[in-house]
């Protein structure tokens, strides 16, 4: 059995209140988006949604297999006790578009996993799989190195994550960089490696020396997605702390290992 989590895109009508997903309209969904496209054959879609203020109902895929949106075909979805909405599938052709609606809003919500378990994939070419594995490859090369070992990306503000996804929103998202070790004084070469849904992004990086995060100690750098962007830098004293902006605005990331 194959397991695919997809991207999620917010529609217009969704937006980040505290860390929570919020619905301001009764049509607010997500545009599934997927490494790869979906093949015909049949699928288990599970997703687990925990609402704040609102009851599950009204729950909905709506599939498009090139006709348009007009002729979306809509899916209802069972929910469990536990807040898990399932649908067993069955696409006839590969769907062009797929939208996730988690329920009738408005309402604040969490999804804690999305995903489509494949249960009798249709016949695949060769050329689809090494694609496919190619795509999953670079999906996992989102990476920040530099400072000789790898420090731990904490996420600190406009920023919400779901499956292998970042969500930015905002104009001022930024990671708290946590190292194992002190980072010395000296010269580094930062890379970062990262696939996004904008092509290029302006990422920056801060470095605190005891006096706070100050623009005079700001490392810019212009982020192309499936690139590998490099800087080098010099770190004059003993640092205190480092700040990373992946962006200026919103964005969604895959997941960062960093």
């Amino acid at each position: 059995m194959k397991i695919i989590k997809p991207w999620l895109i917010p529609g217009e009508e969704l937006k980040i209140t505290d860390g929570l997903w919020e619905t301001l309209t009764i049509d607010a969904s997500f545009v599934l988006k997927f490494r790869s496209r979906l093949s015909s054959g049949r699928y288990t879609f599970k997703a687990s949604v925990i609402t704040r203020d609102v009851q599950l109902a009204g729950s909905q895929l709506f599939i498009d297999y090139g006709r348009g949106g007009i002729t979306e075909e809509q899916v209802y979805l069972s929910v469990s006790s536990d807040g898990i909405l399932t649908v067993d599938l069955y696409f006839p052709t590969a769907p062009v578009s797929i939208r996730f609606k988690p329920f009738d809003g408005p309402g604040r919500f969490s999804i804690d996993s999305i995903q489509f378990e494949m249960l009798s994939p249709s016949s695949v070419s060769l050329t689809e799989l090494f694609r496919s594995a190619y795509e999953r490859l670079r999906s996992f090369t989102v990476t920040l190195y530099g400072f000789q070992y790898k420090p731990r990306l904490m996420p600190r503000n406009q920023l919400a994550r779901l499956n292998n996804s970042w969500f930015a929103q905002g104009d001022d998202p930024f990671y708290q960089l946590k190292f194992k070790r002190k980072v010395s004084p000296g010269w580094y070469m930062l890379e970062v490696n990262f696939l996004s849904d904008k092509p290029i992004l302006q990422g920056k990086l801060y470095i605190d020396y005891g006096n706070g995060l100050t623009e005079s100690d700001a490392e810019v750098i212009s982020l192309i997605s499936g690139k590998i962007n490099k800087r080098v830098l010099f770190i004059r004293s003993k640092p205190v702390s480092f700040r990373f902006d992946p962006c200026e605005a919103p964005a969604q990331m895959t997941e960062t290992h960093v």
